[in-house]
């Protein structure tokens, strides 16, 4: 079975946005756009929820709002011998450095301007850099980049 983003975003009742389809996720409102439903390279369908919902029980409910039963999907061609067979993943965690590390601190940025009138935080230009910071390139849609490791204390 071949689909189309349209006709996957309309079976879900989301949009195409992207490469993918943002759409509500399981027992979520119309309104939702909280599920993340693509095509993989080997057809299979990927999601990813925003609001934090189990993978197995956003795919379930893709596929049946897909009309699709689990025993029935299958990669629309087959997996070339190249990409499957196991490779060492790429190394991103030099890129996060990099980005961490041209951020800047999120005082006087749109990152604070959201964080203060958007989820209405009372932060009073506290030093949060840390932890978050902004990246200044992305002005049309702003990145606030979030540190998951503690600092490394001396």
């Amino acid at each position: 079975m071949n689909l189309c983003l349209r006709e996957m975003a309309h079976a879900l009742g989301g949009e195409v946005s992207g490469g993918q389809v943002l759409c509500p996720g399981p027992n979520h409102s119309r309104k939702d756009r909280s599920l993340a439903v693509r095509i993989g390279r080997s057809g299979e369908i990927i999601c990813h929820s925003f609001a934090g919902d189990p993978w197995q029980e956003c795919l379930d409910h893709v596929r049946r709002e897909l009309g699709l039963h689990a025993s029935k999907w299958a990669p629309t061609r087959p997996i070339p011998a190249s990409k499957a067979s196991l490779s060492p993943a790429p190394d991103n965690g030099a890129r996060g450095r990099d980005l961490w590390q041209s951020a800047i601190d999120i005082r006087g940025t749109l990152a604070e301007r959201y964080f203060v009138e958007e989820r209405k935080l009372a932060i009073d230009g506290e030093d949060f850099s840390h932890v978050l910071r902004f990246h200044p390139r992305c002005r049309s849609k702003p990145i606030i980049l979030r540190n998951t490791r503690p600092p490394l204390s001396h």
